[in-house]
């Protein structure tokens, strides 16, 4: 019998040749009946006619985790991972092994056809993917204590040197001398309340996984974005001209709200004074886009992909924390949108948002 089996394993030998894998087919007693050429190349200790475990492992009996036993004792398919020393590469090899039984025509059980594949660099991979993510679990809890103690510690003092000024700058009359230098730190002291509100925002927006969107309209959303710059573009001498139908329904989070504010303060900083915007919207489709023009210098093209990377800003004496378009692209990203910046033909630069109808369907992305 074992002749007529090597004789009918023989007819296959070219065919596991061609196997990337390690291949062995072994006898009831354990010995190697045949192996193919990765095998010969990886395992040149493997010989036909050796007891699998002394040519495998250099044991005298078969390992206690073997899956080819296994298969022998109760005639089910096995898998295992174990470690075995390939000497053709000079190394150890982890190795995910599965075993099947082999039967004759009267269903006997003669061999089982055993396969090796080599997992090593998978399991490098998701050792390193497991320590990647304790890393980040660190690093976001110490993220998060440290954004807890920039509000708290930071933010009360701040809080308080904001107000004091506030109420000295309510008459300025009596300050005299002081009230440049009175102004001036109300003005740190606002910048810091900024820094602390975008930090907050953005930090909300990169760690948001699972979001549940809700309808909004963004018409609605617009309208509130200018009534609440409304003293900002007055002191700027800035006007808004919206052209937006009345009904822009998405699905989406109210922090697109952030989006908006802050191209548009964006678009107040750094068009001009006695400048203007210009707000407009249309439907594309399942995407509904909004463009936001202003009439000020314009954007280098060299810096039209870094405004929107943290602390990046185009000019260092204009007031701001260089997160406010970081946060409206981490936020569109979060709607499955895009946002990005061109030259306007007339002079300055337009922001164009677009957002699917539904974040959640992935066959509009």
């Amino acid at each position: 019998m074992k002749k007529s089996i090597e004789e009918q394993l023989a007819l296959y030998q070219h065919v596991i040749d061609a196997a990337p894998d390690i291949i062995h087919v072994i006898s009831p007693d354990m010995r190697i009946l045949l192996q193919n050429r990765r095998s010969r190349e990886l395992l040149p200790s493997v010989k036909v006619g050796g007891h699998c475990y002394t040519c495998l492992h250099g044991r005298a009996s078969p390992c206690g985790h073997c899956s080819v036993k296994k298969v022998f004792e109760d005639g089910q398919r096995q898998e295992h991972e174990s470690v075995i020393t390939a000497s053709g590469l000079g190394r150890e090899i982890i190795v995910h092994s599965t075993a099947a039984p082999i039967y004759d025509e009267d269903g006997n059980m003669i061999g089982a056809l055993e396969i090796l594949r080599d997992i090593t660099e998978r399991k490098k991979m998701e050792q390193a993917l497991r320590d990647t993510a304790r890393r980040l679990d660190r690093s976001n809890q110490i993220r998060e204590l440290l954004l807890r103690m920039v509000r708290h510690d930071l933010g009360t003092p701040a809080g308080a040197i904001l107000n004091a000024t506030e109420y000295l700058l309510e008459d300025k009359e009596r300050l005299g001398e002081l009230l440049e230098d009175i102004e001036d730190i109300h003005l740190c002291a606002s910048q810091i309340f900024r820094l602390i509100r975008d930090a907050d925002v953005l930090s909300n927006v990169l760690t948001a996984s699972h979001v549940t969107f809700q309808e909004i309209n963004l018409s609605d959303l617009l309208a509130d974005v200018i009534k609440k710059l409304a003293p900002v573009l007055k002191q700027s001498d800035v006007r808004i001209e919206a052209e937006i139908p009345e009904q822009l329904v998405i699905k989406g989070l109210p922090i697109l709200k952030t989006v908006f504010e802050n191209i548009l303060v964006n678009g107040i900083k750094y068009g001009g004074a006695g400048g203007r915007l210009v707000i407009s919207a249309y439907k594309s489709g399942s995407w509904v886009c909004i463009e936001i023009k202003d009439f000020g210098p314009g954007i280098p093209d060299e810096y039209k992909e870094k405004i929107f990377q943290e602390f990046e800003r185009l000019a260092e004496d204009v007031p701001g924390t260089g997160l406010g378009l970081a946060i409206a692209r981490q936020t569109v990203a979060l709607h499955n949108g895009r946002i990005k910046v061109r030259d306007n033909p007339e002079g300055g630069a337009v922001f164009e948002v677009c957002l699917p109808e539904d974040p959640a369907d992935e066959s509009r992305h």
